[in-house]
């Protein structure tokens, strides 16, 4: 099994959660004008050409940070971070946002593993203290933006 086709489901489960949420973005031509989308949903880093903030966000990035392989069980574990980030001119909108994105992103998540459109290839286990989901915000958060990650560990198939 390989990790990359766990962050593709996943992503696949969160971009079909995402038809609700409707978040503001900014252009850099125009700074004042607010358009409204839904977030783009990445695996691994921002896409070259989204290397601007005020254009990038909102945004949801699926990346692996780390895996290894147990041992006796014949599984692979993979520690699964996603990023999000948001902006609004307002900061009680922002965290507003915030909140919203990371509510259906972990929606999406949780459906996903609990409903089977994972196919039972991957499995979600809790972390050393028995997490599921665990979500930070980084120390800085630099406005118009609002920025948390959540954290995730899946076992799936290893060497056969």
């Amino acid at each position: 099994m390989n990790v990359f086709c766990l962050l593709r489901a996943l992503q696949d489960c969160i971009i079909a959660g995402m038809m609700p949420l409707s978040l503001p973005s900014r252009q850099r031509q125009d700074r004042q004008a607010v358009t409204w989308r839904q977030p783009d949903v990445f695996i691994g880093a921002l896409p070259l050409e989204k290397t601007d903030p005020l254009e990038s966000v909102p945004f949801v990035l699926v990346q692996a940070l780390d895996g290894y392989e147990e041992e006796g069980e014949g599984l692979h574990i993979v520690q699964v971070a996603f990023r999000l980030a948001v902006q609004d001119a307002e900061p009680e909108a922002a965290e507003n946002h915030l909140h919203n994105l990371l509510s259906l992103v972990r929606q999406s998540v949780m459906r996903a593993r609990a409903g089977g459109a994972l196919d039972g290839r991957f499995l979600m286990r809790p972390d050393e203290r028995r997490r599921l989901w665990y979500w930070r915000r980084p120390d800085e958060q630099f406005p118009p933006f609002a920025e948390a990650y959540a954290l995730t560990n899946w076992a799936m198939k290893g060497i056969e």
